[in-house]
């Protein structure tokens, strides 16, 4: 029913003209309800129609394409796949993990010339575990006191592999536990067994020229 067969039904009923006002409009409300409805099935049937087109040419399409205000699709998204140089670049690496780090040079050298040429595992170039664990070390203790006890480090036969079990002290051990760090200063210069002039040495000739 159209809103002029509503006014022509209702005045010919006798209805008041407030009570034939109202019911237009809602017949009008109502009748803009549905019309809106429809058009918003129809959008929806037309991008799905538009989805599968693309999907049976080889394209895939995701559904959640950007939407208007009115609630209908503008483009549909296309999925392509990335490229794999420009859309995924290796991952950079830390900063903080590769910064350069002149005092663990030092500590390698110092390791390798002392406990290493006494039978100690050699050092290889510090990852960033244990350039963090030496920066801990330094900081609790000082970078002199690092020195010392590789130094110690060098001159214990135990530490150098001379024990029943062949165990040789690296790097590792040395600054990643705390504990093991203390105790390392507290190897006393009667327990490594040797006297002057031996890699301990070497170890204070890499101090003469780090404070050069």
């Amino acid at each position: 029913m159209t809103a002029s067969e509503l006014m022509q039904a209702l005045s010919a009923a006798g209805a008041p003209m407030e009570a034939i006002i109202i019911a237009v409009q809602a017949l009008e409300a109502k009748d803009a309800e549905i019309a809106a409805r429809d058009a918003a099935a129809a959008a929806k049937r037309a991008e799905h129609a538009e989805w599968k087109r693309l999907n049976r040419a080889g394209k895939r399409v995701s559904m959640d394409s950007p939407r208007t205000q009115h609630g209908q699709s503008t483009t549909p998204s296309l999925e392509v796949p990335p490229n794999d140089i420009y859309s995924n670049p290796p991952p950079k690496p830390s900063p903080a993990a590769d910064a350069p780090c002149p005092l663990a040079g030092k500590v390698i050298e110092a390791w390798n010339e002392g406990p290493a040429k006494r039978g100690a595992t050699a050092a290889k170039p510090l990852d960033a575990g244990r350039r963090k664990a030496l920066s801990l070390r330094v900081r609790e203790h000082g970078e002199d006191l690092v020195f010392e006890a590789i130094r110690n480090v060098a001159g214990s036969r135990f530490h150098c592999g001379q024990n029943d079990r062949g165990w040789r002290a690296n790097i590792g051990w040395l600054l990643k536990s705390p504990e093991n760090f203390q105790k390392a200063l507290e190897l006393q210069p009667a327990q490594s067994g040797g006297g002057a002039n031996e890699p301990t040495d070497l170890v204070q000739h890499i101090l003469s020229r780090r404070a050069a």
